[in-house]
C-alpha cells in the first residue's frame, strides 16, 4: 500500500487526488481488515512458542552462560533505551549489542548517513555494535555473529529490510518499548498490529495505555506490562552533557516538525507546508534574540522527497537554510542533550508532546485547525490542552514573543499533568523491565 500513496502524492492535479483519496481510504481500510484475519493463527502460535523460547533461555542460564540481548536500531534519533542497555550492560546475566540496520525506501545517501549517526552514536555512548553491511557492502544476517536470546526493537514500523524484522527473531524473545508515548486516536496502530500482538513484552508507560492494550489488541494485551517511560529515564539518567547548541546568549528554540503532513495519512499533524518557511522568517526576524535547532521527524526528508509540491532539490535547499542561518542548526540524531540546554520548543512532533514536556520547559504545539483535536486520544486530549496552542502564524509569533521575555503562564498546569501520570522521582523504566525479565526467566 506505500508504493500506492508514493505514487499518488506525485499526482499534481489536486482534484485527482481528491477524488482518488476516499478510494484508497477505503482499499487501506478493507485491506487491514482482510490481513488482520489471516495473522490470527501465526499470532496464537508465535505466543505459544515463546513458552519453548523462554525454557531453552533457562537451561543456558542454568548452565552459567548470559543472555543474550541484542538491540536493533534503524535511526539515532528513535533511540529510548539508554539507561536499560547501560545497566544490562554493566550485568553480568546480560550480554549486549546494537544491530545497526539499514533504512528501507530512502535514497542510498540517506541511509548511509542514518547508518553512520548510529555509529556516532554507539561510539559516543561505548555501545558494542555490530553492523548490516559486510566488508564487501553486502547485507549479512547478524544472527550468524551474535544469536539473541532477546530480542529489542526500537520501532514497529517496517522500516527496515526482512532480515533485520520481527519475523526474522521470533526464536528470541522479542521486546518493544514505544518510541513515542502513543496520545493519537489510532488504537489499531498503537496496540493492533502484527508486530505488537507477536511480542514477548510490550513495555508500555502507564496504566492507561496498558488499558488500551487490552481493550484494543487481539490477544488482549496479555504480553503488555506498565513499566514506566524510557525517554523520562533517560532525561534523568544522562546527567550532565556536552552542550550540542551553537550558540550562546540567546534563547534556544526547537523546532520539531512531524512528517504526515499528507492528506492521505491515517493521521494528518505535521504543518511543515504551511509553517516551515514561516519559521525561518522567524528566526530571521529575531536573530539577535533566539537560536533555533531545526529537528525533523526522521521520515520527513524521505516524505518530502517524494511530495509533488517538494522534491529532492526544494527540500535540500530547505534544510540547507537551516543549517546556513548564523542563528540556527539542523539537528538529526540523539537529542537528550538538546532537550537539556533548550529554553522551549515549537512542535507538531506526536511523541515530543510528552517527551519535552518533561523538562518543565514550555512548548507550542501547532494545529492546522481546531479539528486537529479529534485526533487525540483520552491521554492526547488532557495533554495537548496544558500545552500551548498555535494555528495562526500570529500565534506562533506571540509565543517566540513570550520566550524572549521568559513568559510562562502554562508550567503549573504541565507539571501537574505529568507529575499525576509519571513517576517522576523516580528512574524505574530499566529496573522494572530487567526485573520483569528476570522474573520470567529464574522462576519455576
Amino acid at each position: 500500500m506505500g508504493v500506492v500513496k508514493d505514487k499518488i502524492n506525485k499526482i499534481k492535479s489536486p482534484f485527482i487526488r481528491k477524488l482518488i483519496k476516499p478510494v484508497y481510504l477505503l482499499v487501506l481500510k478493507t485491506y487491514k481488515l482482510l490481513l488482520k484475519q489471516t495473522e490470527k493463527p501465526a499470532i496464537h502460535r508465535i505466543q505459544k512458542d515463546y513458552k519453548e523460547v523462554v525454557k531453552n533461555i533457562k537451561y543456558k542460564i542454568q548452565q552459567g552462560e548470559p543472555v543474550n540481548v541484542a538491540f536493533v536500531v534503524v535511526s539515532a534519533a528513535m533511540w529510548k533505551y539508554d539507561a536499560l542497555f547501560q545497566k544490562m550492560k554493566e550485568d553480568d546475566f546480560f550480554n549486549v549489542v546494537v544491530f545497526a540496520c539499514p533504512l528501507k525506501d530512502v535514497s542510498h545517501r540517506e541511509h548511509e548517513e542514518e547508518l553512520k549517526r548510529i555509529y556516532n552514536m554507539c561510539q559516543a555512548k561505548g555501545y558494542p555494535m555490530l553492523n548490516a553491511y559486510d566488508s564487501s557492502g553486502k547485507l549479512v544476517d547478524l544472527k550468524s555473529q551474535f544469536l539473541p536470546d532477546i530480542t529489542f526493537f526500537t520501532n514497529p514500523h517496517e522500516l527496515t529490510y526482512q532480515l533485520y524484522s520481527i519475523e526474522h527473531f521470533l526464536d528470541s524473545l522479542c521486546c518493544y518499548a514505544p518510541y513515542s508515548i502513543m496520545a493519537t486516536n489510532k488504537p489499531y496502530l498503537q496496540n493492533d498490529t502484527f508486530f505488537h500482538q507477536v511480542l514477548w513484552r510490550n513495555y508500555v508507560e502507564t496504566e492507561f495505555h496498558q488499558q488500551m492494550a487490552q481493550k484494543y489488541g487481539r490477544i488482549k494485551g496479555v504480553n503488555t506490562k506498565a513499566a514506566g517511560s524510557a525517554i523520562l529515564e533517560s532525561l534523568s539518567f544522562s546527567g550532565t552533557l556536552e552542550d550540542p547548541w551553537k550558540c550562546q546568549g540567546k534563547k534556544r528554540l526547537i523546532y520539531a516538525p512531524h512528517h504526515t503532513f499528507n492528506d492521505l495519512e491515517e493521521m494528518n499533524f505535521s504543518t511543515i507546508i504551511k509553517n516551515g518557511r514561516f519559521l525561518l522568517k522567524m528566526a530571521k526576524k529575531y536573530r539577535d534574540e533566539i537560536h533555533i535547532a531545526f529537528k525533523p521527524h526522521p521520515h520527513l526528508k524521505s516524505k518530502l522527497y517524494a511530495f509533488h509540491e517538494w522534491g529532492e532539490e526544494k527540500t535540500n535547499a530547505f534544510y540547507a537554510e537551516w543549517e546556513e542561518l548564523p542563528n540556527c542548526q539542523v539537528e538529526e540524531g540523539d537529542y537528550i542533550s538538546l532537550f537539556q540546554y533548550s529554553d522551549a520548543m515549537i512542535m507538531d512532533s506526536i511523541s515530543f508532546m510528552t517527551e519535552y514536556s518533561f523538562t518543565s520547559k514550555p512548548a507550542l504545539f501547532l494545529l492546522h485547525d481546531l479539528d486537529s483535536l479529534k485526533l487525540f486520544n483520552e491521554y492526547g486530549a488532557k495533554l495537548v490542552n496544558v500545552l500551548y496552542k498555535g494555528i495562526s502564524h500570529e500565534e506562533i509569533e506571540g509565543f517566540i514573543l513570550n520566550i524572549i521575555d521568559d513568559v510562562d503562564i502554562q508550567k503549573t498546569e504541565r507539571t501537574t499533568f505529568i507529575s499525576s501520570h509519571f513517576n517522576t522521582e523516580s528512574s524505574s523504566f530499566s529496573t522494572n523491565v530487567i526485573q520483569d525479565i528476570k522474573k520470567a526467566l529464574t522462576t519455576e
